[in-house]
């Protein structure tokens, strides 16, 4: 897998499971099994906006059915708490208040998050773990503060960010078209980087994190997914293909 391959401009780290220690167990149930299977981590960097859309269907059509699960990991403006604290979003919900004509529905999407809990992230960073909705907006400028306010209140919004709905929704649509396994997990967890709401008191983007505020929660969500992915599956469904 290459940025140029998918097409669109982003790094890819492929990572051989089989070199960590955090998946003996891993290694040794598959012994057990008498099977030879080899798991791979691919790791995407940052996706901006719709690019998710596109990021997640090129890896769908490339691996279907062996993929296990996605996690989505990012930062998001929190609509609670302060910088540094963790969101884990219940589910995403995609705005489309900014559409002039057509569709202006808001798309709300069910994260599932197996496995994880808020009482272990909070164990892992010792920060505050706001759990609820998360607001996925098209673009910064649609940012306004009477639009954070309606989705906090009505919707309950714990964060808002630009690509959680987008990878979503290309799950959920491949896994009605056959294209992914329906038991495939997926986990979507944030950290606040700023607050939209209280800008203006120097917790905007602009103002740089601290230590214990970016790399605390990064390492913490690293970490609890890192430990549910290298738990052994119990048992998927196979590929109807490849019978």
């Amino acid at each position: 897998i290459n940025a140029e391959y998918m097409g669109n401009q982003v790094d890819v780290d492929n990572v051989d499971s089989t070199l960590l220690t955090a998946f003996q167990s891993f290694r040794s149930q598959n012994q057990k099994q008498g099977t030879k299977m080899r798991h791979i981590i691919v790791n995407i960097d940052y996706a901006f906006g719709a690019q998710a859309d596109g990021i997640a269907r090129a890896l769908i059509i490339l691996f279907g059915w062996r993929i296990r699960s996605f996690n989505v990991l990012g930062k998001a403006g929190g609509l609670k708490g302060k910088r540094g604290d963790i969101q884990l979003a219940t589910h995403v919900l995609l705005s489309k208040s900014g559409n002039m004509a057509g569709d202006v529905l808001d798309e709300l999407r069910d994260c599932r998050n197996h496995g994880l809990s808020s009482s272990r992230l909070n164990s892992l960073s010792a920060r505050d773990v706001h759990v609820g909705p998360v607001l996925t907006i098209p673009g910064t400028l649609l940012q306004n503060e009477p639009l954070l306010c309606y989705y906090q209140n009505i919707w309950g919004c714990v964060g808002v960010e630009m690509e959680g709905s987008y990878y979503l929704r290309q799950i959920e649509e491949s896994k009605s078209c056959g294209l992914l396994n329906p038991d495939v997990q997926t986990r979507f967890v944030y950290y606040t980087s700023d607050l939209p709401l209280h800008a203006q008191q120097g917790a905007s983007l602009a103002t740089a994190m601290g230590a214990s505020e970016g790399i605390t929660p990064l390492y913490a969500i690293t970490r609890s997914f890192i430990e549910l992915i290298a738990t052994p599956p119990q048992q998927y469904n196979r590929d109807p293909k490849s019978d």
